[in-house]
C-alpha cells in the first residue's frame, strides 16, 4: 500500500472523537517499511552472489598469487641444490661365475698332491726301528706285498702288555740303520688305526694295505736296499703317536 492510499483511506474513516494527523502517521509508515525494503534488497543482493560463486570458472581467474610464489621458490631451491637425477643402478653381475683368471689349475694341483706325497715320503726317511719306539715292538710282513695287500706280523718281546695302534703301512728300503728310500705315510692316521693289546709273547696278525712307490730320502741315494714295513704306530691306552717304526725284513 502507497503513501496515497493510506492517506485516502484515513480521510475516509468517521472522524473519532480526537483529530487524527493523517501526515504524522503516512511518515510513521513510510519508516517502518524503509528497513525492510533495504533487509530485502540485502537478502536478495547475497542470494545472488551465491548463486553466481559456484559458476565461477577457476581458469579465468588468472594463477593464485600465492601458489604462484610457491611453486616459484621451490623451482629456485631445486636449481640451487644441483642435485642431478640418479642415474640408474648397474645390471647386477653373477661374482659366482667363474672367469677365465678363476679357473682351477690342474698342474697347480698335481704339483702340490706330489709336494704333499714328497712330504709324507721324507716323514718315512726319519723312521727308527720299532724296539726304539716302544719296548718289546717288532713287525714283520708275513711275506712280501703283493698287490699292495699283505699280512702283519705285530709282536711284544717285552714283560708287559702293550697296546699298539696300527695306521698307514708302506715299504722302505734301508741299508744298515740308514733309510735309503720310502714310501709315504700319514703317522696321525695310526689315532683312528687297529687297536692291538698284547700280552708278553703274543703275535697278532693284521690284513694291511700297503703303500710301495718309494721316493729316495736323499738326492742321489738308490731305491735298492734292504725291504722292511714302514708302520704308522701309536703306543699306549692314551694313543701318542710316537713317529713311523721300522719293521724287520721279511723272513725268507
Amino acid at each position: 500500500m502507497n503513501d496515497d492510499e493510506l492517506r485516502q483511506r484515513l480521510q475516509a474513516m468517521p472522524e473519532p472523537t480526537t483529530t487524527i494527523d493523517v501526515d504524522a502517521v503516512v511518515a510513521d509508515a513510510r519508516r517502518r517499511r524503509r528497513p525492510k525494503v533495504i533487509g530485502t534488497g540485502v537478502a536478495v543482493g547475497a542470494a545472488c552472489l551465491a548463486f553466481l560463486a559456484p559458476v565461477v570458472v577457476p581458469g579465468l581467474l588468472g594463477p593464485d598469487p600465492v601458489t604462484a610464489t610457491l611453486q616459484e621458490q621451490g623451482v629456485a631451491e631445486q636449481g640451487d641444490s644441483g642435485a642431478q637425477p640418479e642415474a640408474p643402478a648397474p645390471a647386477a653381475t653373477d661374482e659366482s661365475a667363474p672367469t677365465a683368471g678363476d679357473e682351477p689349475d690342474a698342474t697347480t694341483f698335481t704339483d702340490g698332491d706330489a709336494a704333499e706325497s714328497a712330504g709324507a715320503a721324507a716323514g718315512a726317511c726319519a723312521a727308527v726301528p720299532a724296539a726304539q719306539v716302544a719296548d718289546g715292538l717288532s713287525l714283520t710282513f708275513l711275506a712280501q706285498p703283493v698287490d699292495g695287500e699283505a699280512t702283519l706280523l705285530v709282536a711284544n718281546a717285552s714283560d708287559e702288555t702293550l697296546v699298539v695302534r696300527i695306521g698307514d703301512v708302506g715299504i722302505a728300503a734301508i741299508e744298515g740303520d740308514g733309510v735309503l728310500a720310502s714310501a709315504a705315510i700319514d703317522p696321525a692316521s695310526a689315532l683312528a688305526g687297529f687297536r692291538a693289546q698284547l700280552a708278553p709273547g703274543d703275535v697278532e696278525r693284521v690284513i694291511v694295505d700297503v703303500a710301495t712307490d718309494l721316493a729316495p730320502c736323499a738326492a742321489g741315494d738308490s731305491v735298492d736296499g734292504t725291504l722292511v714295513p714302514v708302520v704308522a704306530v701309536a703306543i699306549g691306552a692314551s694313543a701318542e703317536v710316537r713317529g713311523p717304526a721300522l719293521g724287520d725284513p721279511t723272513a725268507s
